[in-house]
């Protein structure tokens, strides 16, 4: 996982909340595209499979949400720590 070192790199750099989430996404967008790729060379996509992958899809685009309502609230500095602190664990 190329996550953590990616997250520590953009922290680092101070960048503001927006243009943090928004480079860890892209960042991570890139990373599941090859492995999309040999899921479906290795045709490893089955009808339960893609029922699974679509119930994640919906949690996740719900944690996407929340994390963007919370992003709001939270200012500049707060945001940094709670970042540090959920990469440690």
């Amino acid at each position: 996982m190329f996550a953590p070192p990616l997250v520590i790199y953009l922290v680092a750099l101070r960048l503001p909340k927006e243009t943090f989430v928004g480079a860890v996404s892209v960042c991570l967008l890139g990373g599941q595209i090859p492995q999309l790729v040999s899921f479906v060379g290795f045709q490893m996509f089955t009808a339960s499979r893609l029922r699974v992958a679509a119930l994640f899809c919906m949690l996740s685009a719900l944690g996407f949400l929340l994390g963007i309502r919370l992003q709001r609230t939270i200012r500049q500095p707060q945001y940094l720590h709670c970042v540090i602190l959920a990469e440690r664990l």
